[in-house]
């Protein structure tokens, strides 16, 4: 099996509205157990790093063929992998946005020829703007490891599912012809490069995350853009909203840990629904292990808002550059009959 052909294109936007899986569903609860445990009994920041690590995997859920499953181990080290790069091109502010650019656009590019090249683009950028609000690249490699031993994780409980048929057709190809491609990756890297260059010009906290923002809603189709948009703006908002009321009132462990249950295990479930929902538990997870114990009530408010306020500037460049510059200049460049 291609690795990535189970990873979704970036122009797919044709799927069932709920997209719930009891078998993805069952699958999260089991492989968040030892996190949850964790936290439970008091480790929340190791907990909580546990509970991301599972969460790139198990976001793809059960591939129908066993020997397909081992995607999720592909798909965790990509992920830490990303998040090493950005760590390091951290230190290096000009060279991070300029880099940032460049990868967005040889995503995009190798998309359109290889199926591998989705993976690229919806995985490993993203993940390279998440690594520049780790400004240690020691701590990046420690959440990469905690991550693939999550995804190691998933994979081996996902083998005790049994083997099911495969879908008849595949997917339809990312984009169209390569300059279509092109012009995405320009358009595309435009917008992450502006967040992440406002974001560190500014000298804020987790600079990472508005352009982390634009490339997880960012589509190439209006449509799935606009709906990720609207979910991501929304699902931030709960999972921030649900990380202050709990941090900053009842910091209990039992509470953090069933609410990361609940979370984890209801978007891994929805994971193969249009509706973009995954900020609702990364919102809450995230601001648990900047926060748990070191924060007093007003830099977990700082935090909170902060959290929203470089989400929405992302969401709105992605949406901007998506849904206005990128449909524009396809219209000027293409040929008049």
């Amino acid at each position: 099996m291609n690795a990535a052909a189970a990873v979704p294109a970036p122009g797919a936007g044709h799927r069932p509205a709920s997209g719930w899986k009891w078998r993805n569903a069952v699958h999260a609860a089991l492989i968040v157990a030892p996190a949850v445990a964790l936290i439970a009994t008091g480790h929340v920041v190791p907990g909580a790093a546990a509970a991301i690590g599972v969460l790139p995997a198990a976001l793809v859920g059960i591939t129908p063929a066993r020997r397909g499953r081992v995607l999720a181990v592909v798909i965790g080290a990509a992920f830490g992998i990303g998040m090493i790069i950005g760590s390091v091109l951290s230190r290096q502010p000009v060279l991070a946005v300029v880099a940032l650019f460049a990868i967005a656009l040889l995503a995009a590019l190798a998309a359109a020829r290889h199926r591998w090249g989705v993976l690229l683009l919806n995985l490993v950028v993203p993940a390279v703007a998440i690594g520049l609000s780790i400004p240690r690249p020691g701590e990046a490699l420690t959440l990469a490891v905690v991550i693939g031993l999550g995804s190691l994780w998933s994979w081996l409980l996902a083998l005790a599912w049994p083997a099911r048929p495969a879908p008849a057709a595949a997917g339809p190809p990312p984009f169209p012809d390569r300059a279509a491609a092109a012009r995405y990756g320009v358009v595309l890297g435009l917008a992450a490069a502006i967040a992440a260059t406002s974001s560190l010009a500014l000298s804020l906290p987790h600079p990472g995350w508005a352009a982390a923002a634009v490339l997880l809603v960012m589509r190439p189709d209006v449509g799935l853009l606009t709906s990720r948009g609207i979910g991501r703006a929304l699902a931030t908002i709960a999972g921030a909203a649900t990380a202050y009321a709990v941090l900053g009132w009842y910091p209990s462990p039992p509470l953090i840990a069933a609410v990361t249950g609940v979370f984890l295990v209801g978007v891994i479930g929805a994971g193969t629904s249009r509706r973009y929902i995954t900020p609702l538990a990364t919102a809450f997870i995230a601001l648990t292990m900047i926060l748990y114990g070191t924060a007093g009530q007003s830099e977990i408010r700082d935090t909170f808002w902060l959290r929203i306020m470089q989400n929405l500037y992302g969401v709105v460049l992605a949406v901007g550059f998506g849904a206005v510059v990128l449909p524009l200049w396809d219209r000027l460049t293409r040929p008049k009959p």
